[in-house]
């Protein structure tokens, strides 16, 4: 039996790693999924401060932000 399942990428979510792993487990064993990565919209990344960092923050991919997503994708089940 799968467990959770959380990929992550640091551009969209699109057309990504976890859009394959959607694909695999849509076809052979469905297990909850959670795709961390940049949402699909047209992004102002040259309009948000603070280079990277303001990046990361702006999109919720840094280091404290992913624990935060994997807790929630566990409280689904």
């Amino acid at each position: 039996m799968l467990g959770d399942i959380v990929t992550g990428e640091n551009a969209t979510i699109m057309g990504g790693l976890g859009n394959l792993v959607a694909a695999v487990l849509c076809e052979n064993r469905p297990a909850p999924l959670l795709r961390v990565g940049v949402e699909d919209e047209f992004s102002q990344s040259g309009l948000i401060g603070g280079g990277k960092d303001g990046l990361r923050d702006h999109f919720a991919l840094g280091a404290r932000d992913l624990p935060v997503a994997v807790r929630n994708c566990l409280s689904k089940k």
